[in-house]
């Protein structure tokens, strides 16, 4: 499918929930996923995309689920919604990351899960 036309077809499926999406370059190959700004600006003209789908928060949420396990939380301090995850040193001790749970931070804990792994 040319570029244009997954433009046009991400556009009519964008609403202001629809944040990230999740899309593959072939069928059988591995998601990735992006902002969908990101995405549309800077990498849908780099790349063929075989299939998407549009996530908001809760779906990116359980993304971020599936990959972390049981390794990743999300807590309220101050007001502010949290995600908490643990990352194994190189020594084999745990550290505690957090970040607010809003759509850059969580993208950068699933980014950060992903490449741990």
């Amino acid at each position: 499918m040319d570029h244009t036309l997954m433009r046009r077809l991400i556009e009519q499926q964008l609403d202001e929930n629809k944040i990230f999406i999740k899309w593959y370059t072939t069928a059988d190959a591995g998601a990735q996923i992006e902002m969908v700004d990101y995405f549309l600006n800077s990498v849908l003209e780099k790349t063929s995309v075989a299939k998407f789908e549009l996530l908001d928060l809760e779906q990116m949420w359980q993304e971020l689920l599936a990959v972390a396990q049981d390794r990743v939380e999300r807590v309220w301090r101050n007001d502010v919604e949290i995600i908490d995850w643990y990352v194994r040193g190189a020594d084999g001790s745990e550290k505690l990351r957090s970040c607010s749970f809003r759509a850059p931070g969580l993208l950068a804990t699933y980014e950060d899960i992903v490449a741990a792994r």
